[in-house]
């Protein structure tokens, strides 16, 4: 029997860490008691843009940029491969890091074969960490509880700075790409 997603038990694991503001993490998965999938990340706590700028050496608020080369700066720092780190996820600190943990526990995982069980979790932004500019573009529908988000808006912002559309969720991404660890 392949492992599908009914089938499959997830484990989350946080490695730890002399940064306090990120997080190494890793998912397994678990099908008749064998790991078939990993996925393996970081999260990064931020006060503000230029404090994950700064994590990257840059000096400059451009929101594309500066996330890919946290995560690009996030797996130099940590010698694995590029390819081997799956996914960034970025949450504010102040919020502490129970948010960002349940942001990614709740978005990881949408397959249904044993061929790509693990597929990428979401890039996680907050609208805390979005310019004045941008935030003039959120609009009033509302998403889920939270009256400040529009997918009609954040689409809108998405693609103006490059990034794909957004699906029809209660948050909102840009998938990355994953590699499988088996």
């Amino acid at each position: 029997m392949h492992p599908t997603h009914a089938s499959c038990v997830t484990h989350l694991t946080v490695e730890p860490t002399a940064d306090p503001e990120i997080h190494p993490y890793t998912i397994d998965a678990h099908h008749n008691g064998r790991v078939v999938g990993r996925l393996r990340g970081f999260v990064l706590e931020y006060h503000n843009l230029e404090g994950v700028a700064a994590l990257a050496g840059l000096n400059h608020d451009d929101l594309r940029e500066a996330v890919n080369a946290v995560r690009f700066a996030m797996a130099a720092t940590h010698d694995a491969p590029i390819s081997y780190v799956d996914v960034l996820l970025v949450a504010p600190a102040y919020r502490g890091y129970g948010l960002a943990r349940q942001l990614l526990e709740r978005s990881w995982l949408h397959a249904d074969c044993g061929a790509s069980l693990l597929r990428p979790c979401p890039l996680q932004f907050c609208l805390d960490w979005l310019r004045p500019e941008d935030l003039a573009l959120i609009g009033p529908q509302c998403i889920g509880v939270d009256p400040k988000r529009s997918l009609a808006s954040l689409n809108k912002f998405y693609q103006r700075i490059g990034y794909a559309a957004l699906p029809g969720t209660d948050f909102w991404w840009r998938p990355l790409p994953a590699v499988l660890q088996r």
